[in-house]
């Protein structure tokens, strides 16, 4: 069983990426009325991306909070977190996008779950796996919310949890524990195959050369953004907004395009 070395780094803004959720409430306001609005937003403040209707442009603020599930990670584990640092300069391509070099698997529903950093660092995982072993996995984001040491769940979690896990006992498939949407609940990995586990993990500092350098040379990089009830309806282009709100949501960066 090969073992993977982790990376990961916080709050990117222009760097193109798996994206998930979130919405702006509006009582009297349509789905269409509020894309529409959403989208004149865009275009006033010079935002590269496009809204339009999605599976949850519908919902509410108080709905999307429960999807925003990303915890700080304690300072005393934070200082001990090594930094990424690339062996020597890399000529990187203009753009780059693990989904069409085989290093992707399909993006995944966490439902009505605070669970985006488990369904972040299990992405990963399986891409890197694929990456790495060549094998498309379907690994379980309930066993990481049931088995971390710290009870992190559908309340909220960060990239250590999920880590120690895969470090620990390793990833498990998704049809020996099932996606419930919920938490807590026993931890059953142990009745479970372990599929593939992890060696370690290293920030990679937010500057976009280190960033691109280590998505480039080692794969989809797990990644936290503030993500705007806004983000509910993003369905193109590269998401940003100038909100001075801190990180909220959990993202696997898989890529970039410098000219889009």
């Amino acid at each position: 069983m090969r073992a993977y070395k982790i990376l990961c780094t916080y709050l990117i803004t222009s760097i193109l990426a798996i994206f998930l959720f979130s919405t702006l409430a509006g009582a009297e306001e349509t789905v269409d009325q509020k894309i529409a609005r959403i989208n004149r937003e865009i275009k006033e403040n010079g935002w590269h991306w496009t809204a339009g209707k999605t599976d949850l442009s519908g919902l509410s603020h108080e709905e999307m909070q429960k999807r925003m599930g990303l915890l700080p990670i304690p300072d005393d584990l934070n200082k001990r977190i090594s930094l990424y640092s690339p062996s020597g300069p890399v000529a990187l391509p203009t753009s780059f996008d693990w989904r069409y070099q085989n290093g992707t698997t399909p993006a995944r529903n966490q439902a009505s779950c605070g669970g985006c950093w488990a369904f972040a660092a299990t992405a990963q995982m399986e891409a890197h796996t694929y990456i790495y072993d060549g094998r498309i996995e379907d690994y379980s984001e309930q066993a990481v919310m049931d088995c971390n040491p710290w009870g992190q769940g559908c309340s909220g979690g960060n990239c250590v949890a999920a880590y120690s896990v895969f470090m620990d006992y390793g990833a498990v498939a998704e049809s020996c524990v099932p996606y419930l949407a919920s938490s807590p609940h026993p931890c059953t990995q142990t009745s479970c195959e372990s599929l593939a586990k992890m060696s370690g993990y290293s920030y990679v500092s937010n500057t976009p050369y280190a960033i691109k350098t280590a998505i480039y040379t080692d794969g989809p990089v797990y990644t936290s953004i503030f993500a705007h009830d806004n983000f509910a309806s993003y369905t193109s282009g590269c998401y940003n907004a100038d909100y001075p709100d801190g990180p909220n949501h959990a993202v696997l960066i898989v890529g970039w395009d410098d000219n889009g």
